[in-house]
């Protein structure tokens, strides 16, 4: 699994490449006040959750917000992605949910 965008680090990550400086600023703020074992046992909580949700049918859709938090435009639509599949989701639910 992909880490989280809150667990990564902006030397490391070519998307961040992409962002205005005042951006990662505010990256790096939100990401200085979350701790690495919350924002796991987060992500692990939220796989669980979307992965209970696809079980029982439930339709999902692929969408993130420009710069809420701590989202990469455009990159953040390929993390989703990916954490579909993380949590479960078969490659044709998780096409359907991008499309």
């Amino acid at each position: 699994a992909r880490p989280g965008l809150a667990l990564r680090d902006p030397a490391d990550d070519p998307s961040f490449q992409y962002l205005p400086a005042t951006a990662i600023r505010a990256w790096r703020s939100t990401r200085a006040d979350a701790r690495t074992e919350s924002a796991e046992t987060d992500a692990a909580r939220q796989r669980a959750i979307v992965g209970v949700l696809a079980e029982l049918g439930l339709p999902m859709a692929v969408g993130t917000e420009t710069f809420a938090g701590a989202n990469l435009w455009g990159a953040a639509v390929h993390d989703e992605i990916a954490q579909l599949a993380d949590a479960g989701l078969s490659p044709l639910a998780v096409l359907r949910a991008a499309t």
